[in-house]
């Protein structure tokens, strides 16, 4: 029978079991993104929308959702892990190629990350370590004041060009 693996993030160990998609991605919004940035304020302001990407999202209809928002005011955080990633990317890159349509200019921060899945073999040198990985993706109006560039860039976030 085999066992869940240990999930850690930065060297702590977290209560999750990353095949349960619904609560890794709960756990990315409300402890890995805050964890990583550190500054509640700026997390939870009204124009700050949190956008979690899986594989099973349908790209018309998640691009259809994003062009309601207002980007010349809010802020989307896009987040995913592991699996997921590639479908995220792929949203990302439509929604600025339609953005970029209506001449509004973007900025994009990025952070990759990851958690070890830690399976326990029958000693401590045994263990198999994987790293599956978590993107954060940070994007704004270049004319959004609300936007923590300095902070973002603080925490090692990339600003893509």
């Amino acid at each position: 029978m085999a066992t869940v693996p240990r999930v850690e993030f930065e060297n702590s160990v977290l209560d999750i079991d990353l095949k349960d998609q619904r609560r890794s991605m709960d756990l990315i919004q409300n402890e890995i993104i805050q964890r990583i940035l550190g500054d509640k304020k700026f997390l939870y302001q009204d124009n700050v929308r949190f956008r979690k990407i899986t594989k099973n999202d349908n790209i018309k209809q998640t691009i259809d959702k994003l062009q309601k928002d207002n980007l010349k005011e809010e802020i989307q955080c896009f987040y995913s892990y592991g699996i997921h990633l590639q479908k995220m990317l792929s949203v990302i890159e439509i929604y600025k190629r339609v953005v970029k349509n209506s001449s509004t200019k973007l900025e994009q921060y990025n952070k990759l990350t990851n958690f070890v899945a830690i399976e326990e073999g029958r000693n401590v040198l045994l263990e198999k370590k994987t790293r599956i990985p978590v993107l954060i993706v940070f994007i704004s109006a270049e004319q959004n004041k609300t936007l923590e560039r300095d902070l973002l860039i603080q925490k090692k976030f990339t600003k893509q060009t």
